[in-house]
């Protein structure tokens, strides 16, 4: 019975080691649509963990003002996060802080940004206009001219380059705790490990 004792906490302790990841699992964003920056119209930002998530989420989106972008609705999927924005993102970059929890109740939070350039479409009004000269008598031999217009349409938008994304979690601090909880479970083995060779001598 002892030996069986001693063998099966033995196994216990190697597992830990051999499999970390076991205790130090944790969710984290793997990618984004959009990425670094977007030059279609932007109605919804979708994000792609490592692992299934659990079914509540909290996404903010602010622009570079700090102004939070209203959502009209957060989609979970497996590992996929959908956030649907009330109107269209205008030209700018923006900040995406989000929180997470993933199926297994490891929660995860960090954040990301991406710049939206959208081309301005250029809308050209032809003018109809039509004037009627009344007949220019024999004495009078003044030229008409005509106006010239010349316009010439400079729509440059200000491109700033994209932020990089910054993906940030919970991650240091899921792990440190989980490394102080390897190294106590393993102390607890090797002392019970310890203790029953004693008495067995």
């Amino acid at each position: 019975m002892k030996n069986r004792t001693l063998m099966v906490m033995l196994a216990g302790i190697f597992l830990l080691i051999l499999h970390p990841s076991v205790i130090l699992a944790h969710s984290s964003l793997v990618s984004t649509v959009p990425n670094e920056k977007s030059t279609s119209e932007v109605t919804e930002i979708t994000m792609n963990f490592n692992e299934t998530l659990d079914t509540s989420a909290k996404i903010a989106v602010t622009n570079a003002a700090g102004e939070e972008q209203a959502l009209k609705d957060t989609k979970i999927k497996g590992k996929v996060v959908t956030a649907v924005l009330e109107k269209p993102l205008s030209n700018g970059s923006y900040k995406v802080d989000w929180r997470i929890i993933s199926a297994d109740r490891h929660p995860g939070k960090g954040s990301f940004a991406f710049v939206v350039e959208v081309p301005a479409t250029a809308t050209t009004a032809a003018p109809t206009a039509s004037a009627t000269n009344p007949p220019a008598s024999p004495s009078e031999s003044s030229p008409v001219e005509s106006p010239v217009s010349s316009a010439s349409p400079s729509a440059a938008d200000p491109s700033s380059e994209a932020p990089t994304a910054d993906t940030a979690s919970d991650a240091y601090g899921g792990m440190v705790f989980s490394t102080w909880a390897l190294i106590g479970a393993a102390v607890i083995l090797v002392a019970a490990v310890t203790i029953a060779f004693r008495k067995r001598k």
